[in-house]
């Protein structure tokens, strides 16, 4: 367990509050209480938090202590209610009196309260208060978590897998083996939710080495359930119920009720997929047991709404719909919005069967409302369809009454169908000419197609010729401009070198230094060509990931403080503390280094540079701008053309080497982005980067 003392260290303890008496007596009461709650047997905590409550009546410091103690003793009972309670009066008196570093972990205890009472947004905030108030970052790994498990639940993945990878940073800076455990198990939720089931099962192993390795029951039990999951999701159902049995016996020798229910639930998915109904129903029924018995009313619902979907493959209708019923009620009652859809559609599915199309509707037609303003999705096609069947059964009632009228009348529809059959029969031969027209229509315009495709491919590679053609005449005139000129320079030197007896102290420095401008001119030129031919031949590519972009830009503007301090430069930088993005990161990285160079390059004396953001629905723009020598129309024309060169010297006569700005170009583009530069000659430049906001469609 975390933060678990050794069985000798409690001892001790045990032994000095034998003999003690007044605060420290109470001070060891609390010690003792705090560790058994992190023990498999919380409920041995208890009377020592008793004692310590009776004890320090009119001690604050103290009795907050022991309330934040009952508060995650009843907690571990699942007594929410009252263990919300308890914590406020612990918060409350923290607050009243000062105790700033107790409140972290008592807004940390509130939040998983509030988590387990499925109120999201208030756990939320408490868990963000604890973070924010923690003076101990190592502590803050599993709050970092426990914020990722809020965002989960609410669906949104992208932020849950972003706060669980800060988690797992946290946790590796500090050395935290469980912490960095916890991390892997719940990124592995994300990728499992993905369906990446094989990248899933390589966070869950890691985990499950390290729980083992850190002797943790409980975690051990829960992960080994989490790749019992992962492996019935891939069909491997045996595989599954090895691991999910496996589970069980472990929490069942340390009494975990909580996992023991997830076990279950879990044993009773992997045997319904096998149609071992009676099986799966047993099981089902003992999780249910439990999560009455321990308040889980999340779990709960969801095992209930399992018990229907056995009644439904067993052809007991009635059963399935009373269970649907009953677990609808109670994921609404929760908030438990996925849940609640998914039980509204199978209600429909119930009624369908059951051929009470209105109520079909009108549970179909509720799951797709939900469901539009939640996850924003269009159901409109199978709304229509539910529809369709409930009028096709009025339209076939009013056929059956038409019939019943027209029977009265046989003359007269003998007649009507002698006329219809013939115009039916012209009416056929109409549609089979047109079908004749169109087929041959069809072929033409295939063939069209075709040549029209044909000829767009030719023009494309065309285009893509004149480019290389481009490209080629670029990548020579550089190599013959500024190659040409740094071994030049490097040569000449040399030859100068060759002479220093002739050459003064202050010649030779000179020398020296003009030879190391040249060699570094000259790599930077090899590394750009570099980088810019393996995006020619196509071998560099986008990888996105997470990251925080304010991060970065303080690590880069690190590594330009001596040319920052070399002009005298002001850098202000306005960006948020948090910062998360999806992009490629070395690709981000090199951008905002070369534009952030760039504005050094070309701004006076004692100016100043800006970074700044701005976020919309569709975009990201981070920008950099100087108020240094600015560009024409006709340089800004030209700045991101293949075939023209574009380099100018700084205003400390600064060499570049062209390809710069080019590149940037292409790595935004990689990204789904662009590059934006605004200028005017004389009055400074603004470069923005534009990205998309969000992940890629495919994450």
């Amino acid at each position: 367990m975390p933060f678990l003392h050794s069985q000798t260290e409690l001892d001790s303890l045990k032994t000095k509050l034998e003999t003690a008496s007044g605060s420290d007596r109470i001070e060891l009461l609390n010690q003792i209480s705090s560790q058994l709650l992190l023990t498999d047997h919380p409920e041995t905590s208890r009377p020592y938090i008793e004692a310590a409550l009776q004890e320090a009546a009119g001690k604050s410091r103290s009795k907050t202590l022991a309330l934040n103690n009952l508060g995650l003793y009843l907690k571990e009972i699942s007594e929410y209610d009252s263990a919300y309670v308890v914590l406020q009066e612990a918060s409350q008196l923290a607050e009243n009196y000062g105790y700033q570093e107790l409140l972290p972990d008592i807004y940390s205890h509130l939040g998983s309260v509030l988590y387990k009472l499925s109120q999201w947004n208030e756990a939320l905030g408490y868990n963000q208060k604890a973070v924010l108030q923690e003076s101990d970052e190592r502590k803050n790994t599993n709050r970092l978590l426990n914020i990722g498990k809020i965002y989960f639940y609410q669906g949104d993945l992208n932020q849950a897998l972003f706060y669980y990878q800060k988690a797992g940073d946290n946790a590796e800076h500090f050395a935290d083996d469980l912490g960095c455990a916890n991390a892997c198990k719940e990124i592995g939720t994300i990728y499992n939710k993905w369906g990446k089931y094989s990248e899933a099962r390589e966070y869950y192993f890691k985990a499950l080495q390290s729980y083992e390795k850190l002797d943790d029951k409980k975690q051990t039990a829960n992960i080994l359930n989490e790749i019992g999951s992962n492996y019935r999701k891939e069909k491997a159902y045996h595989k599954a119920i090895e691991y999910q049995e496996k589970s069980l016996q472990i929490k069942k020798e340390i009494n975990y009720k909580y996992g023991m229910a997830a076990s279950l639930n879990g044993l009773g998915i992997s045997w319904k997929m096998l149609g071992e109904y009676s099986i799966a129903l047993k099981y089902y029924h003992e999780a249910l047991q439990i999560q009455e018995e321990i308040k889980d009313e999340m779990g709960a619902a969801a095992t209930i709404s399992n018990i229907g979907l056995i009644y439904q493959a067993m052809g007991d209708d009635d059963q399935a719909l009373r269970n649907f019923l009953k677990s609808e009620q109670l994921a609404r009652k929760i908030g438990y919005n996925e849940l609640l859809i998914n039980n509204l559609l199978a209600i429909s599915d119930v009624y369908e069967t059951k051929n009470d199309f209105q109520n079909a509707l009108s549970y179909f037609s509720l799951s797709v409302t939900i469901k539009d303003s939640i996850f924003n999705q269009d159901k409109h096609k199978q709304f229509a369809e539910m529809q369709t069947k409930y009028e096709t059964v009025e339209k076939e009632k009013e056929n059956e009454q038409l019939k019943h009228d027209l029977e009265l009348n046989n003359l007269i529809i003998s007649r009507q169908k002698e006329q219809r059959n013939f115009l039916l029969s012209i009416v056929g031969i109409i549609l089979i000419f047109s079908g004749f027209i169109f087929l041959l229509y069809k072929q033409k315009l295939k063939a069209f197609r075709a040549l029209q495709k044909a000829n767009d491919i030719i023009r494309r590679q065309k285009q893509e010729l004149e480019i290389m053609n481009k490209t080629r005449d670029r990548f020579f005139s550089i190599i013959a401009h500024d190659l040409r000129n740094s071994i030049g320079s490097t040569q000449m030197g040399v030859e100068l070198l060759d002479n220093t007896a002739e050459l003064s102290a202050e010649e030779l420095n000179l020398v020296v230094g003009e030879m190391k401008t040249s060699v570094k001119n000259l790599s930077n030129l090899l590394e750009n060509l570099l980088a810019w031919a393996r995006l020619q031949i196509g071998k560099t590519h986008a990888d996105p990931v997470c990251f925080d972009l304010t991060e970065i830009v303080q690590e880069i503007s690190a590594t330009f403080k001596a040319k920052l301090s070399q002009k005298n430069l002001a850098l202000n930088v306005d960006l948020p503390a948090v910062n998360p993005i999806f992009a490629d990161r070395n690709m981000v990285r090199s951008i905002l280094h070369n534009l952030l160079s760039n504005a050094i390059k070309f701004s006076h004396e004692n100016a100043e540079i800006r970074i700044s953001q701005k976020i919309d629905d569709k975009n990201f723009r981070i920008s950099i701008s100087d108020d240094g020598v600015g560009m024409s129309e006709d340089m800004l024309s030209r700045l991101f053309r293949v075939d023209e060169v574009v380099t100018t010297p700084g205003t400390y006569q600064e060499k570049g080497t062209g390809l710069g700005l080019i590149l940037c170009q292409e790595f935004a583009e990689q990204n789904g982005g662009k590059i934006r530069m605004e200028s005017k000659f004389g009055s400074g430049t603004t470069a923005t980067l534009i990205l998309p906001v969000g992940a890629p469609a495919e994450i």
